[in-house]
């Protein structure tokens, strides 16, 4: 399940951010959320073997004009669409009333009111779906060098470890929502419909490793269950900093 909020700014109706923004907009999101939900979402999450997962995704924001880039500033111009996916209608629910019932809310330096929210039902009918990355979709392995300094690899779309790394994480996520469900155990295969996008950025300013992701159109074959799990909770790594929304543009004709 996924909802589309509609955000507005007045009286210039423009927003102001910095390029590195993801912190931001992950705070904006966790702002909607009552305090008690957020503070387990933050702190706690939902424990699956050795890792924690938040289940649910945000897409990057976008405007009614091209996003304009001016010295170190993002430059966007309400009103402003953000989509907030998740398998559990529990998280959606408490996003979706507290961007409804709250007079405004802060991005960065910005006050902005929620001027609708729109909710969007992708359900999953088929085994093989078409999807457009709402943000971008990211896979990456922390390794040891000889002298066991720690050092991250991000993939390509093309590599054998991507598409591995995309299933394995679908059944994790589908493992701690439907613990006694059987998974199917076909792979799930992401496929650029065209060519992809490489996206680099930085969580924050403060941040000192940047994430490497994924903009396009994919077709992803699979198990039904497992693409429902993506479509919700997001495809790839770091979906609660803002990476792996999509959003589903067909199923298999």
């Amino acid at each position: 399940m996924q909802i589309k909020l509609t955000l507005q700014n007045e009286p210039s109706g423009l927003v102001w951010l910095p390029r590195a923004n993801l912190h931001i907009l992950q705070a904006f999101v966790y702002q909607l959320f009552s305090e008690r939900l957020a503070c387990f979402l933050h702190n706690e999450g939902f424990p699956f073997e050795k890792r924690t997962f938040k289940l649910f995704t945000f897409s990057w924001l976008s405007g009614v004009e091209p996003i304009k880039i001016i010295k170190d500033m993002v430059v966007l111009r309400s009103p402003l669409t953000l989509h907030i996916s998740s398998p559990l209608l529990h998280i959606l629910q408490d996003a979706a009333t507290g961007a409804l019932t709250k007079d405004s809310v802060r991005l960065g330096n910005n006050e902005l009111y929620c001027a609708g929210v729109e909710v969007i039902d992708q359900k999953v009918t088929d085994d093989a779906i078409v999807i457009r990355a709402l943000s971008p979709i990211t896979c990456y392995s922390t390794l040891r060098k000889e002298d066991g300094k720690p050092y991250t690899v991000f993939y390509e779309p093309i590599e054998q470890e991507f598409q591995q790394q995309i299933d394995q994480n679908l059944r994790k996520k589908h493992s701690i929502c439907w613990p006694t469900q059987p998974i199917s155990e076909q792979r799930v295969v992401l496929e650029p419909v065209d060519k992809p996008r490489r996206q680099i950025a930085v969580f924050s300013r403060e941040t000192k490793m940047p994430t490497k992701g994924w903009w396009g159109t994919f077709r992803v074959h699979g198990p039904r269950e497992l693409l429902q799990v993506g479509v919700n909770a997001g495809f790839g790594s770091k979906n609660s900093s803002g990476w792996g929304c999509v959003e589903v543009l067909k199923s298999r004709e």
